[in-house]
């Protein structure tokens, strides 16, 4: 913890001794490749297909799932790359045991589930094409590749990488990387092209969720949603669900706002640049220590956009120490 306008110095000690230190285990990741006829699932740490592959239903939970204490974030390995969202009711992990579908007795001990029907949206904060009306999936490609980089103890970061995506006139080899810190619910997402962009177009916000959505906007890179609807098609053992989604983007990046069936968005671009990143995020109504109504959570998006605007600065400085 470091208050505004504090100041701590460390002194880190390179070696390449290999480390002994353990410290507890505050965020999850994990991917898996399922075989139905055994009932069995292999764990994997990185899948690549041809961008013409259907891979969705063979990858469990459907691409890598990232776990923080309070959320829970699955990327779906298809066109859509969309983030899933699992939602609980209290803190801690628990998608290693429930592999984001609690069985029944798990959810008679409390644990949490899926959220959220993503539908053809973008979701909380999917990168999307943008056809000058609405969003677009992540396709055609020559290949698609999802892959975790990081199980913790203290941030999980998993990547979705394309090579050879016909966009706008042009092909790019773009990576997409998601990273999820302890103590977070926010996600932080950079985008990498292998080359520096030119006009190109892209967008991303938060899905307008099916009935009575709320939204919320600054008209300057943040926007937000809140709304009802059943998680999953089954609407007989499952419940509805509400939830509160929000992204903020850089406003550099922020060309326009935007409205389509599916989706609150922004478009956005980097002319000149091969890199972008924003932040999604989000909470479920079942939280014990979440938001309860949408006035409340899109005043904590306003906070939460000030604190992004005003991290932590690191300098670091050579000791050059000699022997």
């Amino acid at each position: 913890n470091l208050p505004a306008h504090g100041k701590k110095t460390f002194q880190v000690t390179l070696s390449s001794e290999k480390g002994t230190k353990t410290y507890p285990e505050r965020v999850y990741a994990d991917m898996f490749i399922a075989d139905f006829r055994k009932g069995k699932h292999q764990r994997v740490q990185a899948i690549t297909v041809p961008g013409t592959s259907n891979i969705y239903s063979m990858v469990r939970p459907h691409g890598p799932v990232l776990e923080s204490e309070l959320v829970g974030y699955r990327l779906y390995f298809n066109e859509k790359q969309t983030p899933d969202i699992y939602g609980k009711f209290n803190k801690g992990l628990e998608i290693k045991e429930s592999q984001f579908y609690p069985t029944d007795a798990q959810l008679a001990k409390g644990f949490g589930d899926d959220v959220l029907r993503v539908f053809d949206s973008c979701g909380p904060g999917a990168l999307k094409g943008w056809d000058g009306q609405k969003a677009t999936h992540i396709t055609p490609v020559e290949t698609r590749t999802e892959r975790i980089i990081s199980y913790g103890p203290v941030r999980a970061i998993a990547e979705i990488e394309v090579t050879g995506w016909q966009y706008q006139g042009a092909e790019f080899d773009m990576m997409t990387r998601y990273t999820l810190y302890a103590g977070h619910r926010d996600l932080h997402i950079e985008t990498f092209f292998d080359d520096p962009l030119d006009k190109e177009t892209f967008c991303t916000g938060v899905q307008n969720i099916v009935g009575a959505s709320r939204s919320f906007s600054d008209h300057k890179g943040l926007v937000g949603s809140w709304g009802t609807d059943w998680p999953v098609n089954d609407t007989v053992k499952y419940a509805k669900e509400t939830v509160g989604l929000g992204t903020c983007i850089p406003q550099r990046y922020v060309k326009s706002e935007e409205k389509d069936k599916a989706n609150f968005l922004y478009t956005i671009s980097a002319p000149g640049n091969n890199y972008f990143q924003y932040h999604t995020i989000f909470t479920s109504m079942k939280e014990t220590f979440g938001y309860k109504t949408p006035e409340a959570w899109f005043a904590y998006l306003r906070e939460w956009k000030e604190e992004l605007a005003h991290p932590v600065t690191v300098k670091v400085k050579d000791s050059h120490t000699t022997k």
